[in-house]
């Protein structure tokens, strides 16, 4: 089946404070064999190193979105701020 035709799935990869954690994650989508993927990397006001993490891996993938907030506003509403951005069926 063409990619244009496989449903779109949205990964939201949403992260507060795990820069230790975050190489390992973000390498698993990296290894997705599904051809028809959004990623969107949120960090959540990080205080730790998470943002640069994630930066580094927006700029070398620049299909992957990136959104860096001002103000820890928590798990929920950090994420449900990416799904509002998100085109994904699934």
């Amino acid at each position: 089946m063409p990619t244009a035709e496989l449903p779109l799935v949205t990964i939201i990869a949403l992260c507060y404070n795990h820069a230790r954690f975050l190489p390992q994650a973000l390498d698993s989508i990296l290894s997705q064999s599904y051809p028809h993927l959004e990623v969107l990397l949120v960090d959540d006001a990080s205080t730790d190193e998470s943002a640069v993490i994630l930066q580094q891996y927006a700029a070398a993938h620049p299909t992957w979105r990136l959104l860096l907030l001002a103000e820890n506003v928590g798990n929920c509403r950090a994420f449900n701020q990416a799904f509002r951005q998100s085109a994904g069926s699934l």
